[in-house]
């Protein structure tokens, strides 16, 4: 997988778009989300192919890349300490910021928004504590 910053942006800027949406688990949009069911929607509306995967087939596919290599519109996978599986995914838009539907997982299935269970964007740095991959899937 080749990254292209055309591709890349769009799948940046259409992800900014959907901040402030609510977080539901299993939603894939355009107005509900869960983590990859974001990230899915992104790349579709990019003109990325490919099937809804999770935080974890996510953190599988495309191609590896360092920090240092991020560019907007790739993908950031976290788990914690000890875990087997990523659980989390967003989109890298730049700056050391990445946008993510943040809820509770399968738990999350009515709206929480005034939890702060919505589309947001979080620095990289809120996220020390966890491993993290970066992959590129466009």
């Amino acid at each position: 997988v080749k990254g292209d910053s055309t591709t890349g942006n769009k799948i940046a800027e259409i992800a900014i778009g959907r901040i402030g949406c609510p977080y539901y688990w299993g939603a894939t949009g355009p107005n509900y989300f869960d983590c990859s069911g974001l990230v899915y929607y992104c790349l579709r509306n990019a003109g990325v192919g490919g099937g809804r995967g999770t935080a974890n087939s996510y953190a599988n596919s495309g191609k590896a890349i360092s920090y240092n290599e991020l560019q907007a519109g790739d993908v950031v996978c976290f788990k914690r300490s000890g875990a087997s599986t990523y659980h989390h995914i967003g989109i890298y838009i730049g700056g050391g910021i990445v946008v993510h539907a943040s809820g509770e997982g399968s738990t999350c299935l009515v709206n929480h928004a005034s939890k702060g269970h919505i589309v947001k964007r979080t620095s990289l740095s809120s996220f020390s504590s966890y491993i993290k991959v970066y992959r590129r899937l466009y």
